[in-house]
């Protein structure tokens, strides 16, 4: 996770100290997830109403 913290194309917002909103960029498309960490900072989970897989279960290239 440490690679896309800083990327251009994700604005992070906190929602408390283990939580925190990400909304991902792209082609004017946009993502949003929310991220779960434990008291370590160890990812945990996203949770996320923006997924799409095609027909073979693959995302497709944006």
């Amino acid at each position: 996770m440490s690679n896309y913290r800083l990327q251009h194309y994700i604005k992070w917002q906190s929602m408390d100290l283990v939580t925190a909103i990400a909304i991902f960029t792209k082609k004017k498309i946009d993502v949003t997830g929310i991220f779960h960490f434990d008291e370590t900072g160890k990812f945990i989970r996203l949770e996320t109403d923006d997924c799409y897989y095609n027909e073979k279960g693959s995302l497709p290239l944006v």
